[in-house]
């Protein structure tokens, strides 16, 4: 795969690893400006670090994490410059590595829901949960009671707030797996990750926009 594959928007996060004597590392954080493609790629860099640690001829470690992968390659500085602002030019990579780490882009959200579990007897019973991430395949909730057991289906009441929209939806779908353990800021002690069952063509455009307006707006979840 090739650094241009990326399609890399300007502003995207970049982490510069270098390696200094003895073996220590110095990270710094960078944004993509652009890059001309098989010569070179411009990262904007801290005023600090274009006066002081980076130098031209350094090998560099790049990382960079980008909704579904993450991604590396080794790379060379070409040249830093402090105006008009700090950057650097890094030597074009040959080729790069990418790890996919999920199918579909996840943002953290804080959606409040009420689920109710459809493989339970009591069909009526709603629980109070909150969202704590999701994308369009599924999403992450934590309550204060056990919403169900694996494989259970769940029908989940939320509403949908972005871009000054606001849209009240049902979703389903099917517990994947479980957890309980306290989540840092809720006073939900239980968790469960469900992927969402087929949903009618409107709910999904709904859902699809929400995910990558909270995306652009917020960054997916690292």
């Amino acid at each position: 795969m090739q650094f241009d594959d990326l399609k890399l928007s300007p502003g995207a996060r970049m982490k510069l690893v270098l390696s200094g004597v003895g073996g220590d590392q110095a990270s710094i954080q960078s944004k993509f400006i652009g890059a001309y493609p098989q010569h070179s790629i411009i990262a904007g860099v801290p005023a600090t670090a274009a006066s002081g640690a980076l130098e031209a001829g350094s090998k560099v470690l790049v990382s960079m994490v980008t909704p579904t992968d993450i991604v590396t390659f080794m790379t060379a500085i070409e040249a830093v410059a402090v105006t008009p602002f700090p950057h650097v030019f890094l030597a074009y990579p040959e080729s790069i590595n990418v790890r996919t780490v999920r199918s579909a882009a996840r943002v953290n959200v804080g959606v409040s829901a009420q689920v109710t579990n459809l493989s339970a007897d009591d069909l009526v019973e709603m629980h109070e949960a909150q969202i704590l991430d999701m994308s369009v395949s599924g999403l992450r909730l934590a309550s204060k009671e056990a919403l169900g057991a694996i494989g259970d289906e769940l029908a989940l009441h939320v509403q949908l707030s972005f871009d000054n929209i606001e849209r009240n939806i049902m979703l389903a779908g099917i517990i994947r797996s479980l957890s309980v353990s306290p989540v840092r800021g809720t006073p939900f002690p239980q968790t469960c990750g469900v992927e969402f069952t087929s949903m009618a063509d409107d709910k999904r455009v709904v859902l699809y926009a929400f995910v990558f307006c909270m995306i652009q707006r917020f960054g997916p979840q690292m």
